[in-house]
């Protein structure tokens, strides 16, 4: 598993939480793949496509709607799909202005 591997020197090594200079390498990739996560999202929320495409999906995952349901099954289903949907709501909000205009376009496309 890749969250299980962290490089020290170019060597690809096994993580051990009680080895210091693991615990500061993994550090390190999790900003890496944080500002990378982010850089994505700005360059798909730049783009009419891109803000599209993003708020279908958190409709999709039921942002802003009940996931009640009297199954109980569906109603872990429609948590599941929420969770997601409000990790990438939060990915998006990181850019306030492509945001709102992903909204404003969004409504006006309903």
């Amino acid at each position: 598993m890749a969250d299980d591997i962290v490089y020290i020197n170019g060597t690809e090594e096994v993580y051990d939480a009680s080895n210091p200079a693991h615990v500061k390498e993994k550090r390190r990739q999790e900003k890496r793949d944080e500002i990378a996560r982010a850089e994505m999202m700005k360059a798909l929320m730049s783009i009419p496509q891109g803000r599209k495409w993003i708020y279908e999906i958190l409709s999709f995952c039921s942002i802003g709607r009940s996931i009640f349901s009297t199954n109980e099954l569906s109603m872990a289903h429609n948590s599941g799909m929420q969770d997601v949907g409000l990790r990438i709501t939060a990915d998006a909000r990181a850019n306030v202005e492509l945001y709102l205009q992903m909204m404003k376009e969004g409504e006006e496309d309903e």
